[in-house]
């Protein structure tokens, strides 16, 4: 006679689909391994290849990952005992499309051809410590947010002004400081 009473079931554990499986099936962990072992290969490949083309897939997944962050906090934010996430997932948004930006601009890319010969590497270089700003900035900022409450729409607009100012101070205003010289590397301003 089995241990279970008449009214009670075993549990199930579901896997893949709906199947059942075991708690942790070995199957997985080595096609998790296998394909994780074939993406490194295969980027590191492509960084011999062509380093223009590996840079680039790199920061389309970071800005996915950004772009993602956005949209668990976004729909989460009904859910949430706290607004750090929500935050934060605010500011990834603003920081992938950064990173975006920050690709287009990288040195051989060709998107933005008047910056391009005279200001070589410098320009997304600059974008890409404007990034960083914003980010670690948020980084900062988002523990307030644990016991406090956030009001998206001033968010918003506060993360695309701050955008907007440190796009124009570098594109039209030009007073972003220099981050990369050609033929010495990084500056100081890092």
């Amino acid at each position: 006679m089995s241990s279970l009473s008449r009214h009670e079931e075993p549990p199930i554990v579901f896997g893949a689909i709906g199947k059942k499986s075991q708690p942790f099936p070995i199957r997985g962990w080595t096609r998790l391994l296998f394909w994780g072992t074939a993406c490194f290969t295969g980027l590191f490949v492509i960084s011999r290849y062509n380093y223009l083309l590996f840079h680039g897939l790199a920061e389309v997944f970071s800005i996915a990952v950004a772009c993602g962050i956005f949209m668990v906090a976004w729909n989460a934010r009904s859910l949430l005992e706290n607004h750090y996430l929500l935050f934060l997932g605010i500011a990834y948004l603003f920081v992938g499309f950064l990173d975006l930006i920050h690709t287009l601009a990288y040195k051989g890319m060709v998107v933005f051809p008047r910056y391009g010969a005279s200001h070589g590497a410098n320009l997304a270089t600059e974008l890409w410590i404007a990034a960083r700003f914003i980010q670690s900035l948020s980084l900062l900022v988002a523990p307030l947010f644990v016991r406090r409450s956030l009001r998206t729409g001033p968010a918003f607009f506060g993360y695309a002004g701050l955008t907007l100012l440190l796009l124009t101070g570098i594109f039209y205003w030009n007073v972003f400081p220099d981050c990369f010289v050609e033929g010495q590397g990084l500056t100081l301003s890092n």
